[in-house]
């Protein structure tokens, strides 16, 4: 920002935050003419206020936003996972019974041998965490790519993805990974609708 600002005895000083050159011609002409005391601000933004509006466009840029829906379904990933495999409590006899029971319980496959309910079960537990964990890498993946129509239709898919798992989770689980996944979706929408802007120094 370039000030001219009062020296304290009826003249004016130019004080300037960067390049002299960039004064305006007016203001010059008032301090050799020795104009009354004022302060006038030429509107020209300080570097500060420069490095701050760049922060902030950053902060939501399409790789800021695709990396935050790429973290939470990594979340939702790591919490899903940990939830299935985790120990029973002992106290809890009744889920142990049921356990016991769809371990017992053998279904007849089309094609092969029968598989327990339990069987069943773990294994629809692990394409869930693979495909949270696919939605993550590929989003990760794309953060980092210029928009592109190729790229722009990655994103569109995962987010389609993530928003019916998100419907999913509201209908047949519990609100935390609707909530995840939902937002996840919402993110890689806006996302791209946006330009790929690095961020300026």
């Amino acid at each position: 920002m370039t000030v001219l600002c009062s020296d304290g005895i009826g003249s004016l000083r130019l004080a300037q935050s960067r390049d002299e050159e960039d004064a305006d011609p007016v203001a010059r002409a008032n301090v050799r003419a020795g104009a009354r005391p004022w302060l006038i601000v030429i509107a020209r933004p300080l570097p500060r206020v420069h490095r701050r509006q760049n922060t902030c466009f950053f902060l939501m840029s399409r790789p800021f936003l695709i990396r935050i829906a790429a973290t939470l379904a990594t979340i939702t990933c790591l919490g899903h996972t940990i939830g299935t495999f985790m120990t029973v409590p002992p106290e809890q006899t009744a889920m142990h019974a049921t356990i016991a029971t769809m371990k017992a319980t053998m279904v007849p496959m089309p094609v092969g041998g029968a598989r327990s309910y339990m069987q069943i079960l773990d294994g629809n537990n692990v394409c869930t965490a693979l495909f949270l964990l696919l939605c993550a890498v590929l989003l990760f993946a794309v953060s980092g790519l210029p928009s592109a129509p190729a790229t722009d239709r990655v994103l569109f898919i995962t987010a389609v993805a993530l928003a019916a798992f998100a419907v999913i989770s509201v209908i047949y689980f519990f609100p935390v990974p609707t909530v995840f996944t939902g937002i996840a979706a919402v993110l890689s929408i806006i996302a791209r609708s946006r330009p790929h802007v690095t961020r300026q120094p």
